[in-house]
This record gives C-alpha cells, structure tokens and sequence, in this order.
C-alpha cells in the first residue's frame, strides 16, 4: 500500500489506470528503490515505456542501466571492472587517494569513472567511496553469468597483490 500511494503522489495521472499501476508494483518486487528509480526515469523520458519492457525487479534495473552506460564491454573490462574490484574487494570502504593508488589513475580519470555511476555511488566529505544501496553491491557480485559481475574472490587477488607489491618496494629498500 505504501508504494502505490508513493507511486501515486509521484505520478498522480496514473491514478486512472489501475491494470498499469498493478503491472509496476507486480515488476517493482516490493522495492522502494525500483519505483524511485521508475518514477525518474518515466518522468525524464522522451517516450512512456511499454509495461512489458520495464525491467523485472531491482537486479533488473541495475542491469538495464549498467547496458545504458557501459555499452562496450571492452572498456568496461579495461576502466571499470578495476575500480570496481577494489570497492567489492575491500575490508572497509576506500578513500579517493586509495583507488587512485590501487588502480594506478588520475585523480581527474577516477572523478570521471566515478560520475559514470551517477547515484549508485556515493563520495563522503572526507573522500570515502562507497555504493549508494546494499542491493547494487549484492547484485554486482552475486550473477557470474552477467556482463557486469565482478568477482570477490578476483577484486581480494587484486588487492593482495596491490598491497603485497607496496611492501616488498618498502622493506626492500
């Protein structure tokens, strides 16, 4: 009930149109944070999505978007997957200059990887890096089978070897 009436108050010409209103709560899996994010984007689209074509569940919403802003797979291998490995791969949320060091990038090449995410991540005032929702982290990791997935066990490696080339230059000079 309550995320019809949010659904409602945020689309209020919907309120006609029951059979619709019922199909996005049946996609929406109980997810506040999908009818959020349908709400924004049927607000900022150009065309009203057909029902049938709205992505099922929250997984399903992650995985449309992470198709819209990283259609090539090659760079996303190349530029995100690193960056990405050294967030799902840490004991403890990272700061700025930390994924700088670990992935070797410019400041100005991490703030542009970073605003790719849009609201899916989030920047502390202190330079914390971390995702905005549990459920975008549990989804990263958890479908081997998508494009998109990132492995703990492959971002642990990355950041083992980071960590274990940075003492070996330290105590062997």
């Amino acid at each position: 009930a309550d995320l019809k009436c949010y659904l409602l108050k945020r689309m209020p010409g919907l309120r006609r149109e029951e059979e619709v209103v019922a199909a996005i709560l049946k996609k929406s899996e109980g997810s506040f944070l999908y009818i959020t994010h349908f709400c924004d984007e049927w607000c900022n689209a150009r065309d009203t999505p057909f029902i049938d074509e709205l992505p099922q569940g929250l997984y399903g919403v992650f995985d449309a978007l992470f198709c819209r802003q990283f259609p090539r797979l090659d760079s996303f291998e190349s530029e995100i997957v690193p960056f990405l490995e050294c967030i799902v791969g840490a004991y403890k949320p990272l700061t700025i200059d930390e994924i700088i060091e670990c992935i070797c990038v410019s400041e100005r090449e991490l703030q542009k990887i970073i605003r790719r995410f849009g609201t899916l991540l989030h920047c502390t005032a202190d330079g914390v890096v971390e995702f905005c929702h549990k459920s975008f982290a549990d989804w990263i990791i958890s479908y081997p089978s998508s494009a998109y997935f990132i492995s703990k066990r492959d971002a642990g490696k990355r950041l083992a070897e980071k960590g274990w080339g940075d003492w070996l230059r330290n105590t062997c000079l």
